[in-house]
């Protein structure tokens, strides 16, 4: 039971730790750009950032007063840019993603917003 317990804190926890170094030296990178919605009755700010290799970090936060309420690390290939579409029910931030993935609805899912608050 304990070496199960152990394992699956590892399977947790490293890939965790690898997204959050991942995060730290894209932002260390000092390459963002930002983006406004206009379309949703609830205003957004989304930045995205690029890391290193080909790894992007997509914040999205209330404008009026600038909490964070997701983030999304991808991949995106690093000659090509980033290109958000707004809609009124989701930001879209890769086309190419199937099954729902590259995007996120507005509002932000409850757990989406959970998952902003961790470190």
């Amino acid at each position: 039971m304990r070496i199960a317990v152990t394992l699956a804190l590892i399977g947790v926890l490293m890939p965790y730790a690898w997204r959050s170094d991942i995060r730290r030296k894209t932002y260390d990178l000092n390459q963002c750009h930002t983006e406004q919605s206009r379309l949703s009755e609830d205003s957004y700010t989304a930045t995205y950032c690029y890391g290193p290799g080909e790894n992007v970090v997509l914040r999205l936060y209330r404008t009026n007063n600038m909490g964070l309420v997701a983030e999304r690390l991808f991949t995106f290939p690093r000659d090509e840019p980033v290109r958000l579409t707004w809609d009124r029910d989701a930001i879209v931030y890769d086309t190419a993603a199937t099954d729902g993935e590259g995007m996120i609805a507005l509002p932000p899912s409850l757990s989406d917003r959970w998952l902003a608050m961790l470190p």
